[in-house]
């Protein structure tokens, strides 16, 4: 899901006049409504765009529906760009640790090294998944939650995807094409962080990216620079309910 790196803008009432003609010639010239001129990245890099002081949410009453939608949908892209970035940082992390961990616990368990096991994160701890024995379970979510970094990263994981996909008054419901499916997905969730501890765990995620970066529809492969934080986050907006 590429998207810019837009940073929140604050707008504040300016003092009412008249709109001159040479700005209206400019918001014209622009090609953005008023909603787009304050929420677009377009609209921060044309100089000759106003920002319209009255995008708030106390004045969206009288918009029309479509309006309120397109609103709605960059007030979320905004608000989106922190915990993309996070959740990027953060699978980087787990995916590094995860390796160095799963090495330990191949070294010394082989079984279990190859045994079809699975993490997630819930109330503050790893907590491990998969068709193996509780006390295997047990054994192997000690060695996970014994790395600090790893645990952290999947709590900042976690909080990254609440944030991203949680219906909020600054993540506003909408429906969209999801970025990782391209089927059209109602962003509107509530419970995320139960939710993702029900749906997948952290290896299940790092495999489904890793099988399309591999094998996308095109061929060949793909590289996800930072995005791989954001088809994550898709991802799990196409399992949550």
């Amino acid at each position: 899901m590429n998207v810019s790196n837009v940073n929140a803008v604050a707008l504040t009432p300016a003092t009412t006049r008249p709109t001159s003609a040479s700005e209206a010639a400019a918001a014209a010239k622009s090609g953005l409504t008023p909603m787009q001129q304050g929420t677009t990245s377009k609209a921060l890099e044309d100089p000759n765009v106003t920002l319209d002081a009255s995008l708030t949410y106390t004045a969206q009453a009288a918009r029309s529906a479509k309006e309120q939608e397109e609103f709605d949908y960059g007030v979320a892209l905004n608000h989106r760009q922190q915990p993309m970035q996070q959740a990027n940082t953060a699978l980087d992390t787990i995916e590094d640790r995860i390796g160095d961990v799963g090495k330990a616990i191949s070294a010394q368990r082989p079984d279990l090294g190859k045994a079809n096991w699975d993490f997630t994160f819930s109330k503050g701890d790893l907590q491990v998944t998969g068709n193996i024995s509780a006390s295997d379970k047990k054994w192997i979510e000690a060695k996970l939650n014994g790395d600090s970094a790893l645990k952290n990263a999947a709590n900042a994981y976690v909080e990254a995807a609440k944030s991203y996909l949680e219906t909020s008054d600054e993540n506003p419901a909408y429906g969209a094409i999801n970025g990782f499916t391209h089927s059209v997905v109602s962003y509107n969730f509530s419970n995320v962080k139960d939710q993702i501890a029900s749906v997948g765990g952290f290896r299940n995620i790092l495999d489904t990216l890793s099988n399309r970066y591999k094998n996308p529809s095109n061929g060949g492969t793909l590289n996800p620079g930072d995005y791989r934080g954001a088809d994550s986050l898709e991802y799990l907006a196409s399992l949550l309910k």
